[in-house]
């Protein structure tokens, strides 16, 4: 169903199908390449494995719980955007659409 109307609107416009679908898949993996970057660096921030967390505590000479407890507002936030980012990708694609 997707290929004939997709066959229908490239005729139309003269465009080639396959140059469709290659900027659908391009956009797609861009908001995908997005959700795992925020995960990663949500990762690095948090424990068991929180590397940037401890590595923190230890420069600074004071414990992790109070290290997290200082970060716990920030992680709060990059939860909430991940959620954003993830849940409606418009949101973060809507700047490159309308540069093109």
């Amino acid at each position: 169903m997707c290929t004939s109307f997709t066959r229908r609107v490239s005729s139309r416009f003269g465009l080639s199908a396959y140059y469709i679908l290659e900027i659908a898949i391009f956009l797609w993996v861009r908001s995908r390449i997005q959700v795992m970057v925020i995960t990663l660096a949500f990762g690095l921030v948090t424990p068991p494995v929180g590397t940037s967390l401890y590595l923190t505590a230890g420069i600074a000479k004071v414990p992790v719980t109070r290290v997290i407890r200082e970060t716990l507002p920030m992680l709060l936030v990059v939860f909430a955007c991940l959620l954003v980012v993830a849940l409606v990708p418009e949101l973060s694609t809507w700047l490159p659409k309308a540069m093109e």
